[in-house]
């Protein structure tokens, strides 16, 4: 939901902090150095992404857990028709996505991309 919500890459979102948060204030503060232009900026938070963030515990640490992000990132595009999982008979652990890239797909989108969610 984060790389939906904000339109990031998954490099920056496992990269996020507990401390990054202020959940009064619905913003994750991003630091130069973890930017792609190097400059530090706040991100606004979804009110579906602040209510799982704030069920959330603990509140210390990394924000969001990588394990198979990328495989369920995969899943959910197949799902959803934006793209095809292919199984590999030696690797069914490791299927061959063809698809989106939600990423790209956001950023090319601009601000007329809307998630139909409020900030």
């Amino acid at each position: 939901m984060f790389l939906y919500d904000c339109r990031t890459r998954i490099e920056k979102a496992l990269q996020v902090e507990w401390s990054q948060l202020d959940l009064n204030s619905r913003l994750i503060h991003l630091e130069s150095a973890q930017t792609k232009n190097s400059e530090a900026h706040n991100l606004a938070i979804s009110s579906e992404l602040y209510d799982l963030l704030n069920q959330t515990e603990p509140k210390s640490g990394k924000v969001f857990d990588g394990t198979n992000l990328r495989k369920e990132w995969m899943m959910v595009c197949a799902q959803c028709g934006l793209g095809t999982l292919t199984e590999v008979e030696d690797r069914p652990y490791d299927p061959i996505y063809l698809g989106a890239d939600l990423a790209r797909f956001a950023s090319e989108c601009g601000p007329q991309f809307h998630t139909g969610w409020e900030f």
